[in-house]
């Protein structure tokens, strides 16, 4: 083992323990520094105070969400695709992605929190990944305008439209646009087109209208949506995908269900 392997186990290790103890885990939490490391393929610059998807990967060196990760990786390997990543993160799914699909594929990743904008711009460029992702820092919903986007502190992955009931939360005003509004055209020349989708109980705010308006030709061969949080719905997501066409066809982790077109 190098020694910077060793540096690395001995600081998860060292983690660990502080973590447990009750009156240090809100300073480790909260202070702990952020570390550059090897996850799978990709160099990533992780967080592990205050987000819960960058610790994992930090901890562990291995995406939580790998499986649904791998499914859409494959749908999407070699092709021409249209990949429209909603609730980007730090890029745990953007840059597998990115990084799979094929020559012409259009990749856009939705993250209105700017903390992690930032810090998903910042992998990006640690895998030379820049020019193929076009990052947007905008919320989607019904429709166009703008709203608080809610972020629990302790949770900076955690963002979300809906009016927050915790008290661990702050807002910030940010853009909201349609997914509608980055719909292939009708006969476009994409291989393949996904959407990826995890905002925190607003999928159906934003997925309901677009599944509502686009024609057949221009809905997504696949969507993966986080349905944990499906009880802050207030429309009938899965009624209104399985009219469109679309049955789930894999139940993955953190309540990822992917949904394949007939």
């Amino acid at each position: 083992m190098s020694k910077a392997s060793t540096s690395l186990a001995l600081q998860r290790i060292l983690f660990n323990l502080l973590v447990r103890t009750r009156f240090l885990r809100p300073i480790v939490r909260r202070l702990w520094p952020a570390v550059e490391v090897e996850v799978g393929r990709h160099r990533l610059l992780l967080h592990p105070a205050d987000n819960p998807t960058e610790r994992y990967m930090w901890l562990r060196g291995a995406r939580r969400e790998a499986a649904s990760i791998g499914r859409l990786t494959l749908l999407v390997a070699g092709k021409r695709a249209l990949i429209l990543d909603v609730g980007a993160n730090c890029g745990a799914y953007t840059l597998p992605l990115a990084e799979a699909a094929g020559a012409g594929s259009r990749i856009v990743a939705f993250e209105p929190n700017p903390v992690m904008a930032a810090r998903l711009r910042r992998n990006l460029a640690l895998n030379n990944l820049q020019d193929l992702v076009e990052l947007l820092e905008v919320s989607l919903g019904a429709r166009d305008g703008h709203a608080d986007l809610w972020i629990n502190e302790r949770n900076l992955g955690f963002s979300s439209l809906h009016t927050p009931q915790g008290s661990l939360t702050r807002s910030v005003r940010v853009p909201v646009r349609r997914l509608v509004d980055f719909s292939p055209i009708t006969g476009s020349s994409f291989d393949v087109f996904v959407i990826k989708i995890d905002i925190e109980g607003f999928e159906d705010q934003a997925l309901g209208p677009f599944l509502e308006a686009v024609a057949d030709d221009g809905l997504p061969a696949a969507i993966l949506a986080e349905t944990t949080s499906s009880h802050l719905w207030s429309l009938d997501l899965y009624s209104l995908m399985k009219r469109r066409g679309y049955t789930p066809y894999f139940s993955g982790e953190d309540g990822n269900t992917l949904f394949l077109r007939n």
